[in-house]
């Protein structure tokens, strides 16, 4: 049996999922050689993202859920905790008037001065925030030294709301839940951990168990736009067996000559085994190590298991696509 199409997609991720609904209207097989949707891996009852992101209410992502009306088909778990963490003090960034009230290393202008941005629904490069304000917020809202405005004015769109949101099942069950509605509307899809791509004359072939599949033009994530910045990120992914600081919460660790920077998930997200907690930290162009791990405050004890890769993608609240 032939199965001919105009373009073999190879790819599943997130950003791979939304980026074929371009070809909706050709005749297009989107292969991957992974046995699941997305690009995680699967480590003792753990799901771990190899590009983990958190979500805000404001973001773009959410948008093209609720114009697909896949909205429904997808739950989330909050993160309402947001930190700072420098010389052994947690500070909390705040989300809410009142937290801008109660918080300590705002001064009085300040704070009036975010009053005043929440108030306008918008935030212009003239704030004149203190320098301890102003390195505290860049610090702990952008996960680059750059203090790119376009953090803060996401930061000041989303208060009284839920600080950051994560997918109950992980980016996972948003990729495959996209990608089922690009099935409905003719993308064919083969999923295989064995999938190989040939190339002879001016085609590609796949051969698979239920026939060859022949493309006259492979896309893949590569042809992707990627960050050009030539950082590289560092993970260290723990399953800890004891609630580090929060159950859930991003997080910046101030290490004085470098930034570390944390998602901690509890089981309430149905990515770790019951009772425990997976914790990413990275850090950029090096590795994360054991000191490290040992000034933020963990256990090496309550160390269930940990797994460590490296990415070259950039962090970005609105982490797909742009309006």
């Amino acid at each position: 049996m032939k199965n001919e199409f105009e373009i073999i997609y190879k790819g599943t991720t997130l950003k791979d999922c939304l980026n074929v609904r371009k070809y909706i209207g050709q005749k297009i097989i989107v292969v991957d050689d992974k046995s699941e949707y997305g690009e995680c891996v699967k480590i003792k009852n753990c799901i771990i993202e190899k590009r983990p992101q958190l979500l805000r209410i404001s973001d773009h992502l959410l948008d093209i859920l609720v114009q697909m009306n896949i909205h429904i088909f997808v739950d989330f778990v909050t993160i309402n905790n947001h930190i700072y963490y420098k010389d052994g003090i947690v500070y909390e960034i705040p989300g809410s008037k009142n937290q801008i009230a109660e918080c300590s290393f705002l001064t009085n202008k300040d704070k009036f001065l975010l009053f005043q941005a929440i108030k306008n629904h918008k935030i212009n490069e003239t704030i004149d925030l203190s320098k301890n304000a102003f390195e505290m917020f860049f610090k702990a809202i952008c996960e680059c030294n750059d203090p790119n405005l376009q953090y803060l004015k996401r930061f000041i769109s989303c208060f009284e709301q839920e600080k950051f949101i994560y997918p109950l099942y992980g980016f996972k069950d948003i990729c495959e839940t996209i990608s089922r509605c690009n099935a409905v509307n003719g993308v064919a899809y083969y999923l295989d951990e064995n999938v190989e791509i040939s190339k002879i004359d001016d085609k590609f072939i796949i051969y698979s168990k239920y026939g060859n599949i022949i493309g006259n033009e492979l896309k893949t994530s590569e042809t992707l736009s990627k960050s050009a910045s030539g950082n590289i990120k560092y993970y260290r992914v723990i399953n800890y067996s004891k609630e580090f600081l929060y159950n859930r919460f991003y997080g910046v660790f101030d290490m004085i000559n470098y930034k570390i920077h944390c998602i901690a998930l509890d089981s309430e997200a149905k990515i770790c085994p019951n009772d425990t907690y997976l914790l990413y930290f990275w850090k950029f162009n090096s590795q994360i190590e054991d000191d490290d791990i040992i000034k933020i405050g963990l256990k090496k004890e309550d160390i269930l298991f940990e797994y460590s890769f490296n990415t070259d993608d950039e962090f970005c609240y609105d982490c797909v696509c742009e309006k």
